[in-house]
């Protein structure tokens, strides 16, 4: 009994590993394309707008689209198999990128990409859930989300090493002609993504918390349950989209308002903001998820995970309103630390937030469903938002600054009320998700 117990610790911290590795990897490939941004627009010649809708919108538009039926494949298929197609479909999209010579060239590959990358999260969280107990999940949700946080400091760190490495390097290939650098650096980040495709068809999976095992639940009683629970989900899925929407405007467009504001050079702006999200990132992401579970062990709070997130929310705002604003760069890397490490902690307490108030055959879904909301708020919204105040209100490249701090004010306000009015509901559809799981 002991060695069984044994092999299942094991083969559930392997699982995490390897989602955490693939989470990793997918936040390098979507992230890389904000810290090549300004080569990609002096060679392609296109507004910020544009490349904020190429970074973010036309990103979420198709991360949406394809992951609800993707997410109903994997509440009644192979989890397993379905993760691993995907990874492989999005890193051979990424060194696609690399092989754009026109801007629909670049928005083609970036649909691929996003159609990949909808399968990992709902897949990888409905694997942790049915591994974990709810006052475990936050524990493995953060280390599983921390991939995020690396994989947001190593497309600056990697990114900017690669493109230094590759500056002097000319590579001509038939029918495409000689790669610019930026080119390069797609195709190389891209390709190793299909060796964690493959560790992906090692990990072992576990039952599914129901009596209805991997027959899924009809459509129908997916649908009754999130309506009969509509208001719960909608603010929990609305706080958490406007707290992305700040947190990924800031990480979109940080490398350029350190080239712009600070003179920094490509290769400076991602090994100094690589570093921070470090150094930062994953111990924030760790540290939050640990302390919900605490809470919920030592005082019952359901919500614990909820009151965590606020809790980040609200120190993000200091540091998020002056580290843009800040002249002298020392200062503004101190402030841009301060913000990374609460910014980072949502990160593994919001999807846990879900899975606590989701029955296990619809957990796909829901991921599925916040995923893709999320994404066309905060991938989608929030970076483009900052671009249009550029373009639009001010005018001025040099401004970015302050479009940043508005996006930021206005997502965190909104995601605080949210968060807030949602408490009593939320703790009410968890008592009812483990009711509903015990009767199955």
């Amino acid at each position: 009994m002991q060695r069984r117990r044994a092999q299942t610790a094991n083969a559930r911290w392997y699982a995490v590993s390897i989602f955490f590795l693939a989470y990793l990897i997918s936040i390098v490939d979507r992230q890389l394309l904000s810290l090549l941004l300004v080569p990609i627009q002096n060679d392609l010649q296109v507004s910020d707008t544009l490349m904020s809708t190429l970074h973010g919108f036309t990103f979420a538009f198709f991360y949406s689209v394809m992951g609800l039926p993707i997410a109903r494949m994997i509440d009644a298929g192979n989890r397993r198999l379905i993760i691993s197609l995907g990874i492989f479909v999005w890193s051979l999209a990424t060194a696609g990128c690399g092989l754009a010579t026109e801007y629909w060239h670049l928005l083609i590959a970036r649909t691929l990409v996003a159609t990949g990358e909808a399968a990992l999260l709902p897949g990888a969280c409905s694997i942790i859930a049915d591994f974990f107990a709810p006052n475990e999940r936050g524990k493995a949700m953060g280390i599983f989300s921390s991939g995020g946080t690396f994989g947001n400091s190593l497309s600056m760190l990697v990114g900017g090493l690669l493109f230094a490495a590759f500056s002097d390097l000319e590579l001509v290939l038939p029918l495409v002609g000689r790669l610019q650098t930026w080119q390069l650096v797609f195709v190389a980040i891209g390709l190793p993504g299909i060796v964690v495709a493959a560790l992906v068809l090692t990990i072992q999976t576990p039952e599914r918390r129901s009596s209805s095992g991997n027959a899924g639940v009809p459509l129908a009683a997916v649908v009754q349950y999130f309506r009969e629970n509509g208001f719960s989900y909608t603010l929990t899925i609305a706080g958490i989209s406007f707290y992305f929407a700040a947190m990924l405007a800031y990480l979109a467009w940080t490398p350029t308002m350190l080239i712009r504001n600070h003179g920094l050079e490509i290769g400076q702006a991602g090994r100094i903001y690589g570093l921070v999200l470090l150094l930062l990132g994953p111990s924030g992401t760790f540290l939050w998820g640990w302390l919900a579970d605490r809470v919920q062990r030592s005082r019952g709070r359901t919500d614990s995970k909820i009151l965590c997130t606020m809790l980040a929310c609200l120190g993000m705002i200091v540091p998020g309103i002056a580290y843009p604003l800040m002249n002298n760069l020392s200062v503004a890397i101190l402030f841009m630390a301060v913000f990374v490490f609460f910014a980072s902690a949502p990160l593994g307490t919001a999807p846990a937030s879900i899975q606590d108030m989701t029955p296990g055959p619809m957990r796909g879904q829901a991921t599925a469903l916040y995923t893709g909301i999320l994404n066309v708020i905060g991938f989608g919204v929030g970076p483009l938002l900052v671009a249009l105040f550029t373009d639009n209100l001010f005018a001025d490249p040099a401004l970015l600054r302050y479009s940043m701090v508005i996006v930021l004010v206005i997502s965190i306000v909104i995601a605080m009320g949210c968060l807030g009015a949602n408490l009593a509901a939320y703790r009410s559809t968890v008592a009812i998700c483990e009711r509903w799981e015990r009767s199955r």
